[in-house]
């Protein structure tokens, strides 16, 4: 049995949108779902949040527990996986990251969060896999959506999936209430022997 932790998004509760169907769906697929509500999310500070999800993840192994990051929260999981000690507790399972943001998009506020710059190769290093989901028209990274893909997959090695109108899943004032696929890309991140770096050499994975 996997782990999924979620990381919400600026201004939003872990009750909102799409969080209580992927803990519920992943949950009655016999999944373990934790969706902890981040600090003062109207005017979140990165070390208050980064310490929240820190302290989440601490419960159940990386190897066995994937992260979901939406918008800011991606942005979350980055920053917990560079500081995360790899060498001592291995990487994560995986890595699904929902219009989140590969740098900075002009929210003054908002700039603690991507200060300094991301160290990309501890981050590629602390995950087994790196998905991506975002939309073309995204209002958040605008014009600049196509280069925050783009970083993704060429520092990550990620894996993107682009829709075409689907904002910023959701964007500001509306509502989603349902998002199956983010359901297939933590499933297809959900490793097949838990507990076991499959990329290790000599790693044998035995039926059950």
């Amino acid at each position: 049995m996997s782990t999924t932790i979620v990381s919400h998004g600026f201004g939003m509760t872990n009750q909102d949108h799409w969080y209580p169907y992927l803990r519920d769906e992943l949950g009655a697929a016999g999944h373990r779902v934790r969706v902890p509500q981040l600090p003062e999310p109207q005017a979140p500070q990165a070390d208050a949040w980064l310490k929240a999800l820190t302290a989440e993840t601490a419960v159940s192994p990386a190897a066995d527990t994937v992260l979901v990051g939406h918008s800011l929260g991606g942005v979350n999981v980055l920053r917990l996986l560079e500081k995360h000690d790899v060498d001592a507790e291995g990487p994560y399972a995986g890595v699904v990251l929902v219009a989140s943001m590969a740098g900075e998009v002009g929210y003054d506020a908002l700039a603690g969060f991507f200060e300094p710059d991301f160290e990309w190769p501890r981050i590629r290093r602390a995950a087994r896999t790196f998905r991506i989901l975002h939309a073309a028209d995204d209002p958040v990274t605008g014009a600049a959506t196509g280069e925050h893909i783009m970083r993704f997959v060429t520092e990550l090695g990620a894996t993107a999936t682009v829709t075409a109108t689907d904002g910023h899943f959701p964007s500001t004032g509306a509502s989603r209430l349902q998002l199956p696929e983010a359901i297939r890309l933590v499933n297809d991140s959900v490793p097949n022997c838990p507990g076991i770096d499959e990329r290790e050499p000599g790693a044998v994975c035995l039926p059950p």
